[in-house]
């Protein structure tokens, strides 16, 4: 891969780190289910406008927006405003990776070798440690409510493999109407009509500058870089760029408010990673050491 490459793929695992960040800041400002709403109004317009109707049945993006939106990003910034950092919601919403690959055990047939269940052997027990501490960094609460949105981005991904070979860009933005309704509604039915109106009446410009981070950045120009570089180099080779995520995630919870981990804390991210490292990169480097002709 190009060096010109990668460092875009670098760019846009930066912009998506650093989203947990900024969803913990618009947070501050917004209900989470408000903020999620205008996460993707903005990302539905203008860019529908611009770009063609996934080439699947309206039914997949239906569901995809139900389960990424209502439910992988609902639970997400539910998890966050109950009290997870926004470096360790990077972190445990990739076990999403984990959930697909049961999902996929499940639903398709498929069978899980035997790096997959050291992988998830590894994930299972970082997750577990982190899930017994109940700090100013996290809570069972928080974890739960972000593991329940990295179930929904498991099933996410089941309906898209359903969708068959679309362009991402176009199916995430068209994607993008479903949750609107549904998660607005939601929000004033559980936090009020006045407090959602004081929210939208009040916005600052932290929270604005949020939402169109959340929309623009992360999703239109993420995801466009991310589905270029996909058609371009193939998903086995754009695909462990996403392991650098949480690494951003941290930083950014870091440098913004200042979170800081002890050692087993630590040492329970690194499980997680760990697991994921395997799961993902494993099979590439099994690919790249058969000998030629092997197979």
């Amino acid at each position: 891969m190009p060096i010109a490459s990668a460092a875009l793929l670098v760019m846009v695992m930066a912009i998506w780190g650093f989203n947990f960040t900024v969803i913990k800041l618009g947070l501050e400002d917004f209900p989470p289910l408000l903020l999620a709403t205008g996460r993707f109004l903005f990302a539905a317009f203008p860019a529908i406008f611009f770009l063609p109707r996934p080439a699947c049945a309206w039914k997949w993006i239906v569901l995809f927006g139900l389960f990424s939106g209502v439910g992988q990003f609902g639970f997400l910034f539910f998890g966050i405003n109950a009290g997870m950092s926004a470096g360790l919601a990077s972190v445990i919403l990739q076990s999403q990776v984990f959930f697909t690959l049961i999902l996929s055990v499940l639903l398709f047939g498929e069978r899980i070798e035997a790096h997959s269940k050291i992988g998830l052997l590894l994930a299972v027990v970082g997750v577990g440690i982190i899930g017994s501490i109940q700090d100013t960094h996290t809570n069972p609460l928080a974890i739960t409510l972000v593991l329940l949105g990295a179930l929904c981005w498991g099933i996410a991904n089941t309906i898209t493999k359903q969708a068959g070979q679309v362009n991402m860009l176009s199916f995430i933005v068209w994607s993008s109407l479903v949750p609107i309704v549904p998660l607005f509604a939601a929000s004033v039915l559980i936090d009020g009509g006045d407090v959602v109106w004081g929210a939208m009446t009040g916005i600052s410009p932290v929270g604005f500058g949020s939402i169109m981070y959340l929309a623009y950045l992360t999703t239109v120009v993420g995801y466009g870089i991310f589905s270029n570089m996909i058609r371009r180099h193939s998903l086995a080779n754009v695909a462990p760029f996403t392991l650098v995520v949480p690494i951003f995630g941290i930083l950014g919870s870091y440098l913004v408010f200042g979170d800081q981990f002890d050692a087993l804390k630590i040492v329970a991210i690194c499980l997680v990673m760990a697991g994921l490292a395997v799961i993902v990169l494993y099979p590439r480097l099994r690919v790249q050491r058969m000998p030629r002709g092997a197979g």
